[in-house]
């Protein structure tokens, strides 16, 4: 893996490209958070309403690596939100929020967010997002394993073959 490091940052060449759906009603964060992550060879699409963003996620499938999303939108809260993604793709989600409590992010990570952060971001943690996105495919495909493993082991206990 070929790795670009600048500013005391590690950048796998992996991770360029990797597209990543920016939600947050607030302009100006959502351009903030777009322009460091493009900064940094993300592609980045923003969606300052939560009800296109899930629109999108749905008509395109497997277009987005990873999502970001305002905890506070103005259609729905950051639980609706998470929970609609979750039913419809297997992506990781990471919430975000300046007036988040410890206990709506203990909620959000129970509920499937991979991370929660509080605002404003730092180009540190936004940089850094491809950790999230290659840890929820070795995730699947180590699900996908072990449904197979077990399927194989099911079959061989009703022929009675080992």
């Amino acid at each position: 893996m070929d790795v670009k490091s600048s500013a005391n940052v590690v950048d796998p060449s992996s991770a360029r490209g990797l597209r990543i759906i920016v939600v947050d009603p607030d302009t100006a964060s959502l351009m903030h958070t777009a322009t460091i992550l493009e900064e940094h060879y993300y592609t980045v699409t923003t969606i300052e309403l939560a009800t296109i963003a899930l629109s999108m996620i749905r008509e395109r499938e497997n277009q987005y690596d990873l999502v970001i999303a305002e905890f506070n939108m103005l259609e729905m809260d950051g639980f609706t939100f998470l929970k609609h993604i979750l039913r419809d793709r297997n992506i990781p989600v990471i919430l975000m929020s300046h007036k988040a409590n410890v206990e709506i992010i203990i909620r959000a990570l129970e509920e499937g967010a991979c991370f929660f952060w509080r605002k404003p971001l730092r180009e540190k943690d936004l940089i850094n997002v491809w950790q999230h996105i290659i840890r929820n495919k070795v995730k699947a495909k180590t699900q996908k394993v072990n449904k197979e493993k077990l399927t194989f082991q099911e079959e061989e206990s009703f022929t009675g073959k080992k």
